[in-house]
């Protein structure tokens, strides 16, 4: 068997049996196809070409089996960059060459035609008779030059684009011929630079074969299948930790992982990983409103340098902030969108900062030099200096009376008052030692200091104009406070708190915070007295503050921090509705003073925890005086101001502590459609009419025994209530009947679509063999129409855009009924029982409460999409006026979902800190989505304020962007100090990746 050879032109390296050795990227190879016939041709043709710089790849020996020269020629055709095709009578005859020209037109090679011997072009393939021939002159024995000049010019023209898919196509093939394994596929940069290479194809370049097609294409999936991949496990990274913050009460460290993980995951839309904002859309309801930051200040897990501490103080409203800068700046800026109202430099070093009522920012230096400057321009309008009759005295303890801007200071053994009003300071009064601490009622102009006897003692004084009487405790004086109407002072030691009557002096009680020593010295590190004096308040290094009757110093309520957290601050609040609490465990907190309920948490995880009770992660912390808004100060000078939902509680009996276990059940609430209003159905067979704004109830209307359901129309001015098989209208402000229907089974849902100005009334029999039924009636009681379906009817709704009412029942069925034809349609069914039925206000599609979870029923009204799993049964589905939001009233509390991803983006349920086993009753919301009036099982009706819910667009970047510039996450407090946003970023993903290598995404980190 002869053996095959090739023979390699010029300067080039011979090509190995199982494959050709390639020539360098810049040379161009070419295959000659030719007939043995023309052999004479090729002696002259390739030595020609390889002068002129070419690769000549040309077969010399005989085939011996057809296995071996397809092998071996495919091998060199697919190396080529182009094929030379020798044309004449014997070359179109020969079966190789055939071959050569079927396998160089299905590679795409690029195929030049050269005549050597005249043919004819319908002998020809029809690759090679589409294509310009060039001819060579058979005037001599030679290759002629122009014959030359025009062979290299067509091999050529686009050969770099040709000798690009010589390496693309080789490796096509490769992966072909070895079972398209995936680790022959392109990697990432190869596949971007092989798709850039095909869309360059020239016009006149062959068309891309099927074999390179398919490995580009699946290499651009697979790589894109692996980024997916790789995406999301980065994404999936922040689903825990994100939970995680929410739940420790930290939703500026979720926002800022929701938008570390969209930027990271390059998935600004959340389509990859729609998980993210299922978990993480409750951190944008829960974010601050907006934040001030000192940009000059230490970073916060740096100490500050005594005398370049940022000082922050909240007016009492909770609109205002002053800030005086580590830079030596004041600043005065409003908490409704974080803006300055003004920005001075003083020309004092103030160590105690305060607001106003009036907007009027006062300060006071260590040495006493007080100032006064303008809310309006923030000028300097006042001064004075305390003085001091040791001039190494300093005044280290202060306290501001925010209504009317007065200071009162200890300096030494004096203690004076400054109105901003008046020229010089007034001595209050002078006492026997040095003041330690002290607490000053003006109103009364009665107050208590603790001093410092001997040196080493502490004992406690009271200062009234008529006398001033000393008060000892065995363990020493640690603390003491005064009424604001100052009939009532108290005392503590490390232990104990002792509360007396201010005019005799005598002890009213006695109370015992606790009896273990704590690293500080003192127990007890904070009292407090409500305004009348009923109260008392204390706080200790167990972790806990406690509010006392101070009359029968018995126990009210107990709010608990967390284990061998110290309290190191803790005041009324809110018109002495709540108590702020501050504490070690990095988490400033409101609590209800009327039930003990924590009614909002924020923790600060920016500092670094520190080992000991040093640090405090808060500088301060205030609730306005409304309740509205809750504020924090981060040490090193960021400032937030949050929304607080939970304040607003009104009992609806006299007596809180009443223990009564028979109190009425409330098992509906409905607010009326001007949402100034609410009705409170209760199972003493009363409807209670309430002001929404102020609590209090405005009637009370009788309307039956035994009710199952009830509903008040207001175009009507009328209330329907159902007694088991029958239903009443009575009138509103008399409860007087108007009519009454029987109904043929037990009454279980009612639906009023004021639109039609009709009642639909429906139910069945639990159990039984019946079916369910639905009336419709007018506004007079008349029998409209009527229903049934197979088992009770358990949800009713009337659909706006469809014209028609939504019916569901215990079988899981639900249909749709036009009462004007008395079609009832079937559209589809649930394994179990239908809880409740929901219509957007456009489009006509609606909503399904069902099997615990959401469902969303297609406008065709049988497509059906899983939208959210509940937590507990739906007692009543509502949607808000713009469609993008779902509002649920769950067993165990309410919840608002996101429409468009069925995202959870807000949680109402009374949670942890509840007293004893609170729950909802049921929950209504007023029409236009402001507020949310809840009853509880405790007698207490709870009031929440939606702001905020209204801007939702159920559009995740524009929600997340705005909450990340509002709340200036992105903030040197993340070390992230040039990353302060004004504005919102069009696009999240693209924002974050350009501000370059130290400043985009792969910077954010949770």
């Amino acid at each position: 068997m002869a053996q095959k050879q090739v023979e390699p032109r010029g300067d080039r390296r011979a090509v190995a049996a199982s494959g050709s050795t390639k020539a360098p990227a810049s040379v161009t190879r070419v295959f000659v196809s030719y007939s043995r016939r023309d052999a004479k041709a090729v002696e002259v043709l390739a030595p020609a070409l390889s002068q002129r710089g070419y690769d000549v790849l040309v077969d010399r020996s005989d085939i011996a089996a057809a296995e071996v020269w397809r092998s071996r020629l495919g091998e060199l055709i697919l190396s080529a960059d182009a094929v030379i095709l020798l044309l004449s009578p014997d070359s179109m005859r020969s079966e190789v060459c055939g071959w050569e020209i079927e396998r160089t037109l299905t590679l795409g090679k690029k195929l030049v035609p050269l005549v050597w011997r005249r043919v004819d072009p319908r002998a020809c393939p029809e690759g090679v008779a589409a294509r310009n021939w060039i001819f060579w002159p058979r005037i001599a024995l030679g290759a002629p030059a122009s014959m030359m000049k025009a062979l290299c010019s067509a091999v050529d023209q686009d050969i770099a684009w040709e000798r690009e898919r010589s390496v693309w196509l080789d490796r096509a093939v490769r992966w072909d011929s070895e079972g398209r394994p995936p680790g022959r596929l392109l990697r990432e940069s190869e596949a971007e630079a092989a798709e850039a290479w095909a869309m360059r194809r020239p016009a006149s370049a062959s068309p891309l074969p099927d074999v390179l097609l398919h490995h580009l294409q699946t290499s651009k999936e697979s790589e894109r299948a692996d980024r997916d991949r790789r995406r999301l496990i980065t994404a999936r990274a922040f689903f825990a930790p994100m939970v995680q913050a929410i739940e420790a009460h930290e939703p500026d460290r979720a926002l800022r992982m929701l938008g570390s993980a969209a930027a990271l995951a390059d998935d600004a839309n959340f389509v990859l990983a729609p998980q993210l904002w299922i978990e993480g859309s409750q951190s944008i309801m829960l974010a601050p409103i907006c934040s001030l930051a000192d940009a000059t200040s230490a970073p916060p897990n740096e100490p500050d340098d005594e005398g370049a501490r940022t000082l922050v103080d909240v007016s009492s409203d909770g609109s205002l902030c002053a800030m005086h800068e580590a830079g030596g700046v004041t600043r005065l800026g409003s908490l409704a969108d974080g803006s300055d109202i003004w920005r001075v430099t003083p020309g004092i070093e103030p160590r105690h900062l305060f607001v106003a009522d009036s907007g009027d920012v006062v300060m006071l230096t260590t040495k006493g030099e007080a100032a006064r400057l303008a809310r309006a321009s923030g000028a300097v309008i006042s001064r004075a200096r305390i003085p001091a009759e040791n001039p190494e005295d300093d005044i280290y303890e202060v306290q501001f009376e925010s209504r009317n801007g007065e200071i009162y200071a200890a300096i030494g053994a004096k203690l004076w008052r400054w109105s901003p009003d008046a020229p010089d300071p007034v001595l209050v009064a002078a006492l026997p030692f040095d003041i330690i601490s002290f607490n000053y009622a003006p109103e009364a102009g009665r107050g208590v200091a603790v001093l410092q006897r001997d040196g080493i003692d502490w004992t406690a004084v009271t200062i009234s104009p008529e006398n001033q009487r000393r008060h000892d405790l065995p363990d020493g004086v640690s603390s003491a406070c005064v009424s604001a109407d100052g009939s009532t002072f108290a005392i503590a030691d490390r232990f104990q708190a002792l509360v007396f009557d201010f005019a005799s002096g005598a002890q009213k009680a006695s109370v015992r915070h606790g009896d273990r020593p704590s690293v500080t010295g003192y127990d007890l590190s904070k009292i407090a007295l409500s305004r009348n004096g009923r109260r008392l308040l204390t706080a200790s290094n167990d972790a806990t503050a406690r509010v006392w009757d101070s009359a029968s110093g018995q126990e009210l309520w107990r709010f608990d921090h967390v284990d061998e957290a110290l309290i190191t601050d803790a005041f009324f609040a809110a018109e002495e509705r709540a108590v702020v609490t501050i504490g070690t465990d990095c988490s400033a907190r409101a609590w209800s003073a009327e039930s003990g309920r924590c009614l909002i948490r924020i923790a600060n995880r920016h500092n670094p925890k520190v080992v000991g009770w040093s640090n405090l992660g808060f500088d301060g912390a205030w609730l306005s005086r409304d309740g509205a808004t809750f504020s924090t100060a981060i040490t090193g000078g960021l400032v937030q101001i949050w929304r607080q939902r939970m304040l607003c509680e009104r009992q609806l009996q006299a007596d809180p502590q009443d223990a009564k276990t028979d109190y009425p059940k409330a098992w509906k609430v409905q607010a009326s459609n001007d949402g100034a209003e609410v009705a409170i159905f209760r199972s003493d067979d009363t409807a209670h009419i309430a002001d929404v704004a102020s609590g209090d109830v405005v009637s009370v209307v009788k309307v039956g025994s035994r009710l199952s359901q009830a509903v008040m129309i207001e175009p009507w001015q009328a209330i329907v209530v159902c007694d088991a098989h029958s239903s009443r209208c009575v009138a509103r402000q008399t409860g007087r009947e108007l009519w009454a229907v029987k109904h043929q089974a037990m009454v279980h849902t009612l639906a009023f679509d004021a639109g039609q100005n009709v009642l639909a009334i429906a139910g069945g029999e639990y159990g039984g063999a019946t079916p369910g039924f639905v009336d419709v009636l007018d506004s007079a009681g008349s029998l409209r129409s009527k229903a049934e379906m197979s088992g009770w009817v358990s949800a009713l709704c009337f659909h706006p855009q469809r014209q028609t009412m939504l019916i569901g029942d215990v079988n899981g069925q639900f249909a749709e009924w036009r009462s004007a034809a008395h079609d009832l349609s079937i559209l589809g069914s649930f394994r179990n029982r239908i809880d409740s039925v929901a219509a957007p206000p456009e489009g006509t599609h609606f909503f399904v409460a069902a099997e615990s979870a959401l469902w969303r029923i297609e406008d065709d009204g049988v497509s059906r999409r899983k939208l959210a799993q509940l937590p507990a049964t739906a007692r009543s589905l509502q949607c808000d006026p713009s469609g993008a939001l779902l509002f649920v009233d769950t067993v165990i509390g309410p919840r608002f979902f996101d429409v468009k991803r069925g995202a959870m983006i807000l949680d109402l349920r009374l949670g942890v800190g509840a007293p004893g086993e609170e729950e909802f009753e049921c929950c209504s919301i007023t029409p236009d989505w402001r507020r949310l009036v809840g009853v509880t099982n405790r007698r207490r009706r709870l009031d929440y304020d939606l702001s905020g819910l209204a801007g939702w667009t159920g559009e995740p970047p524009a929600m997340l962007q705005l909450a990340l510039s509002r709340g200036n996450h992105l903030s040197r407090f993340s070390e992230r100090k040039d990353l302060l946003m004004a504005e919102q970023p069009d696009n999240l993903v693209a924002w974050l990746s350009s501000q370059g290598p130290d400043r985009g995404a792969d910077k954010l980190s949770p």
